[in-house]
């Protein structure tokens, strides 16, 4: 089944346009993937928006987007080292930093700027963007990377003559340092306020120097091989500290303009290289290695070829070939790679959000578990002895960044945990030892779990559902806790999920009474939210200080939400046929749209009293749009309900590329998930708010292998359930479960269970020390 095939579940969605242009436009193209998927290239360069690719490596990141724009950060997104507006803080949509690499034939002062060209494509791929094209009789080629290791940029142009004559031509490349120094806490970074740069024969160098900021000075560097002219700067006689408050046309006479220029001689039909590279870093030797290193073009040469190798290796573990080859594409190869910048940069920020670290080192965990456990354990630190955790903590310079005490946050940590043991099967892991916060006391990782499980349970209201304190995951809802006694009947359910997978992980280990004692505690929070939050036909989503509902049919406004629907049946606090019936009744008729499902309806309009959520905009953000994030949850729900189709279909409506939602409604890249898509009472219905940055791809990349294509990692042995739609007859999964690879065939037939070489060794799981790794599943 192709993309472009309309599922059965597919809507027409000819409504929804009110003329024959919108129709037309929604399904003009802008590009598309190549035959194996790892890349795609964009042919009109006049994409709704500037289309982003992020090239990072531990320490250094570069934002790019399809004509060049985007800045480059290090250490976390808000050291900035080149200009930037300040919507680009956390909404990856309209860059306004431009990369120049101007060709000027000299003879005749014929100058463009490569990536501005109309004759130009540009092909992204994890790792690396390229440009190519042609003008002026030059053709050219530049690609741009991060090194695997270094604290730099790099472009590597490729100039090339097809007129047959000699020509004369100067190379420029440009940039625009700010030099913004991250302040550390909550708030926003500020500019440099002294910026000093040294001309060498290389390029220019750069020492931004705020005394009093967290660390004093900034390094930056702009190289190419050979530097044939003076540089340039422009500074307004204020300081930079304001320049961010200045209108817009000044802003420019606030930062320094970096100007490097190679002459270039070129025979009929040479071709020459030349490589520049942008570096930044607190320690400048740091920026010296780095410029050094990659003005030899062979050297850059080999460092792209080891870029693209290593996310070709990254993305070898865990690989499907399936009918759909978009599923295909987005699991083996865009997922991984957008949940490699989260997992490395959380969301855009220098804070890590405690829920957020722990989903995205839950998805980190089955790609490459010793690499996921690292900002797990980071994350335990930063956990009180009580057993709750801050809503934010600085990854950079290690402090705390916001203490709300939001009572979802530690609740994410069992289900990590327990990734990490199952893929490992190392035990001994629960055992590390480990510091709170707020206390000296060394305990185990268990300890730390059991504390994180019990807080929500010694933490209820006096309807014994779990206290709600200053938030849970849909943030927006924190103001409805005035006086302290707002309960979450959503945050219950996920108590009831995570202590029944620390259960499991007590029982593993032996410890059978604290087993029991979390067993007994789910039931009775299945009891309370069965008995409190079930509405008739949906559960609510929780209860303000006043005792009001919200998310219930006595609702006017936000009469329904998504979460406590889809989190209710997966997790199994509801099983009862009748009532798992009338929520999808309730879930089609509310929430359903083409685009993904709504995270509530209707959206706030007049309603204040729950704060930030009531205040904005119909349709956006939490207020009756599309969560990408809260839908990767319905995935889950549709599988446990057993709707198979319905859950291959939601799963598909979530990925970027759906052909209900093309381009030009969208806006966004085709490459990776957005955060939120407007609601139906928004203008903008449909389009991706921002991209790259959200937990969607950690439930995608689980969801869709383990339980679509069911092939999930247990205590016991890979767990063998697949829940793919009626019309796939054959499909196969590559699985690295404990250091082993498992080649997995899958096909339908009566005989069900699991074979090797023709013999049935297994039903449904393939035990942990079994000798075979090549089998076929009949299904």
């Amino acid at each position: 089944m192709s993309q472009e095939s309309k599922h059965k579940y597919s809507i027409d969605v000819s409504d929804y346009y009110a003329n024959y242009e919108d129709y037309y436009n929604r399904v003009r193209s802008f590009g598309c993937f190549s035959k194996d998927g790892t890349s795609y290239t964009i042919t009109d360069k006049n994409t709704p928006r500037p289309w982003i690719n992020m090239l990072y490596n531990d320490k250094f990141a570069a934002e790019i987007s399809n004509t060049g724009f985007g800045h480059v950060v290090f250490g976390t997104f808000y050291n900035k080292v080149t200009r930037y507006h300040e919507s680009e803080l956390y909404l990856l949509r309209h860059p306004n930093e431009k990369r120049i690499m101007e060709v000027c034939d000299n003879i005749t002062g014929y100058t463009f700027n490569i990536f501005n060209c109309n004759r130009m494509t540009c092909t992204v791929m994890p790792g690396c963007s390229v440009f190519e094209g042609e003008e002026n009789e030059i053709k050219f080629t530049i690609k741009i990377f991060v090194p695997r290791n270094d604290y730099c940029e790099c472009w590597l142009a490729e100039i090339t003559d097809v007129s047959g004559k000699e020509r004369n031509l100067t190379l420029n490349a440009r940039q625009t340092w700010c030099f913004h120094v991250y302040l550390g806490g909550i708030g926003t970074p500020e500019p440099s306020i002294n910026t000093v740069t040294e001309l060498t024969e290389k390029g220019i160098y750069a020492t931004a120097d705020d005394v009093g900021r967290p660390f004093g000075t900034m390094y930056g560097g702009f190289t190419i091989d050979h530097c044939t002219n003076k540089f340039v700067t422009k500074k307004s006689e204020k300081t930079l500290i304001t320049a961010k408050r200045l209108p817009e046309e000044y802003r420019d006479f606030n930062f320094t303009v970096a100007n490097i220029l190679s002459n270039v001689t070129l025979k009929p039909y040479e071709t020459v290289r030349k490589a520049v590279t942008s570096a930044a870093s607190t320690d400048k030797s740091d920026v010296i290695a780095a410029t050094d290193k990659y003005q030899n073009t062979d050297t850059a040469e080999k460092e792209l070829k080891a870029v693209l190798d290593f996310w070709k290796t990254q993305f070898s573990y865990n690989t499907c070939s399936l009918i759909d080859k978009n599923m295909e594409r987005f699991l083996n190869t865009w997922l991984k790679y957008q949940l490699g910048l989260t997992y490395r940069y959380n969301r855009h920020s220098h804070n890590g959000g405690y829920r957020d670290v722990l989903q995205d080192s839950w998805g980190t965990m089955m790609i490459s578990p010793e690499y996921g456990k690292e900002r797990f354990l980071e994350a335990l630190t930063y956990c009180y002895y009580d057993g709750h955790s801050m809503r934010l903590y600085d990854t950079y310079l290690g402090q705390k960044a916001n203490d709300a005490v939001f009572i979802d946050c530690p609740l994410w940590a069992p289900n990590t945990a327990a990734q990490y043991v199952k893929e490992t099967g190392d035990y001994e892991f629960l055992n590390i030892k480990l510091k709170y916060y707020d206390n000296e006391t060394e305990e185990t990782v268990e300890e730390h779990l059991w504390k994180m499980c019990e807080f929500a349970y010694l933490n209820r209201g006096v309807n014994g559902l779990v206290s709600m304190l200053d938030g849970d995951w849909l943030d927006g809802l924190s103001y409805i806790n005035q006086n302290g006694t707002a309960t979450s009947a959503w945050a219950t359910m996920e108590a009831f999920w995570a202590q029944n997978i620390l259960a499991e992980l007590e029982e593993a280990l032996g410890n059978i009474e604290k087993a029991q004692t979390l067993r007994k505690r789910s039931a009775e929070y299945k009891e309370i939210v069965n008995k409190v939050a079930w509405d008739g036909n949906w559960y609510v989503y929780g209860f303000k200080s006043d005792g009001m509902p919200i998310g219930s049919s006595k609702c006017l406004e936000g009469k329904i939400f998504l979460n406590p629907q889809t989190w209710a049946i997966f997790t199994g606090i509801e099983n009862d046929p009748d009532r798992i019936k009338r929520i999808y009744r309730s879930i089609h008729t509310y929430l359903s749209t083409v685009y993904g499902p709504l995270l509530n309806y209707p959206p706030y309009v007049n309603d204040t009293s729950c704060g930030r959520i009531s205040a904005q905009m119909p349709g956006s953000f939490a207020n009756g749009a599309v969560y990408i994030h809260a839908g990767t949850f319905k995935v889950f729900a549709d599988i446990a309900a057993g709707k198979n189709d319905e859950a291959y279909d939601t799963f598909m409506r979530l990925l970027p590329n759906h052909i209900d939602n093309p381009d030009m409604r969208r806006t966004s890249e085709p490459w990776t998930t957005g955060n939120v898509h407007f609601g139906p009472d928004n203008p903008r219905f449909g389009m991706n708010m921002f991209s790259w940055f959200t937990a969607s791809p950690a439930w995608l990349i689980h969801g869709g292998f383990e339980k679509i294509l069911g092939v999930e990692a247990g205590l016991d042995g890979l767990h063998i359930c697949p829940h793919v739609p009626e019309d796939w007859k054959e499909y196969s999964v590559r699985r690295l479960y404990r250091g082993r690879e498992f080649d997995l065939t899958f096909r339908r037939g009566e005989e069900k269970g699991i074979y090797s070489d023709g013999k049935l060794i297994a039903k449904d799981v393939i035990p942990v020390n079994t000798p075979f790794t090549k089998l076929e599943i009949i299904y």
